[in-house]
């Protein structure tokens, strides 16, 4: 018995294309895409980030000058406090008032004392003489001690606000912080601008590539052929001939 061969393999190519009335619009299409990705690069020439306003600028300004060189009023009690820290005030010489004071307090008492020793014998003796040194000596020593024991209470006050004052200068110290902040901002802006600026011009023919790609692949459609190649289905399989075969020829030895 003998039978025909199939071929082994079938080769099948289908081939799909534009209907006639779509390839004019398939060509503008692409005209068009090829035009759009040959146009130059345009760069924006507005301004895009706002510069500080004329407040800001000034806010700016009045800090810094505070920061670094402090007010008058701050300025005048830090030093007054300073010399209050370091005894300046001390000294009685400092105050043009205490000598007037105590002087005028020791020539009061020196004309009490005076008045009692007015008569004969008794004013200038040495009795009046003792009197009148123990009695001027105590008010001066008086007046003196009470004087230092108010600076010195003056000085433990000082001591308490200078904590305060120090506060104030971390207090400028921060102002000016934030100054910097402001302007870092500002300028981190322009940098960032700028670099965005350059990943856009170098994408921009990256952009025009997909935009020509995706033209042509518009334009295209479904054009072309398409080529497969798979096993015949219709195919004599030999081993299952051979297998075929021996399973008759066993039927036979059998029967």
């Amino acid at each position: 018995m003998s039978s025909s061969k199939q071929p082994s393999v079938t080769t099948q190519t289908v081939k799909n294309e534009l209907p006639s009335w779509a390839a004019p619009t398939s060509q503008a299409l692409l005209a068009t895409g090829t035009q759009v990705a040959n146009r130059p690069y345009e760069q924006y020439t507005g301004e895009r980030i706002a510069s500080l306003s004329p407040e800001q600028q000034m806010g700016i300004y009045g800090t810094m000058n505070r920061a670094l060189y402090g007010n008058e009023a701050q300025n005048a009690g830090q030093g007054m406090l300073r010399d209050t820290l370091s005894g300046n005030y001390l000294n009685p010489a400092s105050n043009p008032y205490f000598k007037g004071t105590v002087d005028a307090a020791m020539g009061q008492a020196q004309g009490m004392i005076n008045s009692q020793f007015n008569r004969p014998g008794a004013f200038g003796s040495s009795a009046h003489e003792g009197v009148m040194s123990n009695s001027l000596g105590g008010i001066a020593n008086q007046m003196y001690s009470n004087n230092y024991q108010n600076e010195r209470a003056n000085q433990m006050g000082a001591a308490n606000q200078a904590l305060a004052y120090g506060a104030a200068d971390y207090n400028d110290m921060n102002a000016m912080l934030g100054v910097g902040d402001t302007t870092r901002q500002y300028q981190q802006d322009l940098l960032g601008q700028q670099y965005a600026d350059w990943l856009e011009q170098r994408n921009y023919p990256l952009q025009q590539l997909d935009i020509m790609g995706n033209a042509l692949n518009m334009a295209v459609g479904n054009q072309g052929s398409t080529l497969s190649t798979a096993p015949n289905p219709y195919q004599s399989n030999t081993a299952a001939n051979v297998l075929g075969a021996g399973l008759a020829g066993y039927g036979l030895l059998n029967s």
